[in-house]
């Protein structure tokens, strides 16, 4: 599976994502070839442990973020990826 693939079955899922140089946690909206979208999404400025209920500290994008493929290190559902959202991937916190 590549990582077009594995994102696609992440669709209107949250998701983790850490990147070269941040992560970030939001709902996946879309999947193109060289990037995804993530609405609701937050900037993560301190991890916390994937057991961790929420992030330690986060702060909220305004719109929509793009994150290109080639800049995404890990992608993964830790516990603290799913704080605060609906089942809808709303923001309910």
């Amino acid at each position: 599976m590549n990582m077009k693939e594995y994102i696609s079955s992440k669709l209107n899922e949250p998701v983790g994502i850490v990147c070269m140089r941040y992560t970030y946690r939001g709902i996946v909206t879309e999947v193109g070839d060289d990037c995804v979208i993530l609405k609701n999404a937050y900037c993560i400025d301190q991890n916390a442990l994937a057991t961790d209920e929420k992030p330690r500290r986060e702060e909220l994008y305004p719109a929509d973020i793009v994150i290109p493929t080639e800049t995404i290190a890990h992608l993964s559902q830790p516990t603290w990826c799913f704080y605060g959202y609906d089942e809808n991937g709303n923001i309910v916190k």
